[in-house]
C-alpha cells in the first residue's frame, strides 16, 4: 500500500537535486549532542514549550466545556484517521481536476526519489506531501 502523496503544481524548476542532509536515525546522536549543546535553541525550545503550555491552559479555563471539547476533537480525529484512505483518495480526485499531478509512493525514500527524478525533469518545483 501506499503511504506517501506528493502533489505537483506551480511554475519554476530545480535544475538540480543535492542530497538530503537532514537528520536520519544513524545520525541521531551526534544531531542530539550538538543540539544538546546549543544554548540558543534549548533556550528556545524552552520558551516554546511553556509557552505552548501556558496557552493551552489559558484555552483551556476559557471554555466552559474542555473535556466535551476536547473528546470531540479526539473522535473526529479517529474518524478521520479510519476513513484517511477515502479522504485521500477525494482529495486527489480534487486536485487533479484543478490540474494537479499526484504521485504515490510507499514511503519517505520513494517520495524523495520522486520529487528528485521531477526535479531533474524540469517539472514545476512546487510539491506537498501527505503521510497515510
Amino acid at each position: 500500500m501506499y503511504s506517501w502523496l506528493v502533489c505537483i503544481g506551480g511554475v519554476g524548476a530545480r535544475t538540480d537535486c543535492p542530497d538530503m542532509n537532514h537528520p536520519t536515525a544513524e545520525t541521531f546522536h551526534e544531531n542530539a549532542r550538538v543540539a544538546l549543546a546549543d544554548e540558543q535553541l534549548r533556550g528556545a525550545l524552552r520558551n516554546a514549550t511553556s509557552l505552548f503550555g501556558e496557552r493551552r491552559l489559558s484555552a483551556a479555563r476559557s471554555l466552559n466545556n474542555w473535556e466535551g471539547c476536547a473528546l470531540q476533537a479526539r473522535e473526529i480525529k479517529d474518524k478521520v484517521l479510519l476513513n484517511l484512505d477515502t479522504y485521500l483518495e477525494q482529495f486527489v480526485c480534487q486536485a487533479e481536476a484543478r490540474g494537479a499531478r499526484v504521485h504515490w509512493a510507499r514511503d519517505a525514500h520513494e517520495a524523495n526519489e520522486v520529487i528528485c527524478r521531477l526535479a531533474m525533469n524540469g517539472e514545476p518545483a512546487w510539491s506537498s506531501r501527505a503521510r497515510a
